[in-house]
């Protein structure tokens, strides 16, 4: 005898039945949109790795491969007389106008008697060199082209952060058009080369013949100019902040040189010693007046040694780097406020700011300073 279900019962079943079967659909449908999700997901990762090869054939037109000729050393060969033994040295650079001009590294075309610059499509174009400045390791070169030139944009290195991906297009050891691809793995590095160091370090590789080229983030921009490596070290190269670059090419387009304001102090970090020994507060911050030179700027202006110089021109100074900086960057002819602390008191010195010699060392080693009060 076959079962008997009251009709309440077989709706309770059929919808129950329903509620399951859609269950099981929408599970099916939402397991194949996952899955398409992922494939777009894998998709996207390829995509966004693909942009560095996009990237790279873009901008390979703008960086240019330089050989330097410099001035013979003396030899002595077999009939004893004395020859002139051309020398070569090689870099890179990166076109930053249609009009041609390119920058690259002062020790690149450092004692250039010729240039031969080469671009990627291996043309090669006459070239000369408008100005070079030793303290930021920098040189501007013009091309001699009638037809506007690739070049690439210059971007903003101040808002580049630890960890962004970086990409480095040179000429290492003669190999043109060479991509490497890094993260930036630190900024503000000094190697105490150059008064003016504040470098960006990257993993990116970078090798002799990279000098001069250009360091770009993911849009495209140069953000840096490659310019040194640690020898004893790898995947650690340092590049010259395009920021910083900027004010250098406008000097050197203008000037053929760098003009550097001056005031005629020298200056060391303010340590934590030296706040004991000053009895300053730990918070303070500033840069520290290790010597004044006679008759300068800040001698005229009441400027002591012991000295601690917290702000200029309303810049609140964090280190002896940054007043440096300040310093070099101030317009010679023009007036500088440097504010002091002395002896616990706070003074406003008004310093007018000279042309600073290239001879002057204007940082001195902290270490060494005896405080004669």
């Amino acid at each position: 005898m076959s079962p008997h279900y009251p009709k309440a019962r077989m709706t309770a079943f059929t919808l129950t039945l329903s509620m399951l079967m859609a269950f099981m659909l929408s599970a099916f449908h939402l397991a194949a949109r996952y899955a398409q999700a992922d494939t777009g997901g894998d998709a996207q990762v390829n995509r966004e790795l693909g942009t560095f090869a996009k990237l790279a054939k873009q901008l390979k037109p703008a960086v240019v491969n330089i050989v330097v000729v410099k001035a013979g050393r003396q030899v002595i060969i077999r009939n004893f007389q004395v020859s002139q033994v051309p020398q070569e040295g090689q870099g890179s650079g990166v076109i930053i106008s249609p009009d041609g001009y390119v920058l690259t590294n002062n020790h690149v075309v450092q004692g250039a008697t010729d240039l031969k610059v080469t671009l990627m499509d291996d043309r090669e174009l006459p070239a000369k060199v408008i100005g070079a400045d030793s303290g930021t390791d920098l040189a501007l070169i013009k091309l001699q082209s009638d037809k506007p030139l690739p070049y690439a944009r210059l971007g903003d290195s101040s808002k580049l952060e630890v960890g962004d991906w970086v990409m480095a297009i040179g000429n290492p050891f003669g190999l043109e058009a060479t991509v490497t691809v890094g993260v930036l793995s630190g900024s503000g590095r000094t190697l105490g080369n150059n008064l003016y160091d504040e470098f960006l370090q990257t993993d990116a590789a970078i090798n002799p013949g990279n000098s001069g080229g250009p360091l770009f983030n993911t849009a495209g921009e140069v953000v840096g100019i490659n310019t040194a490596i640690l020898s004893s070290g790898q995947g650690i190269g340092f590049a010259i902040p395009i920021n910083l670059a900027k004010d250098i090419v406008a000097q050197l387009q203008d000037q053929g040189k760098v003009v550097r304001g001056f005031v005629g102090i020298g200056i060391a970090p303010l340590t934590d010693e030296l706040r004991q020994q000053l009895q300053l507060d730990d918070s303070l911050q500033g840069a520290l007046v290790a010597s004044v030179v006679p008759g300068g700027p800040a001698d005229q202006a009441g400027a002591q040694k012991a000295d601690v110089v917290t702000s200029i021109n309303g810049h609140k100074v964090t280190s002896d780097r940054d007043l440096l900086t300040q310093i070099a960057a101030a317009k010679v002819g023009s007036t500088a406020n440097l504010e002091v602390m002395r002896s616990g008191k706070e003074l406003t010195l008004k310093v007018n700011v000279a042309e600073r010699p290239q001879d002057v060392q204007a940082k001195q080693p902290a270490p060494r300073i005896r405080l004669n009060r």
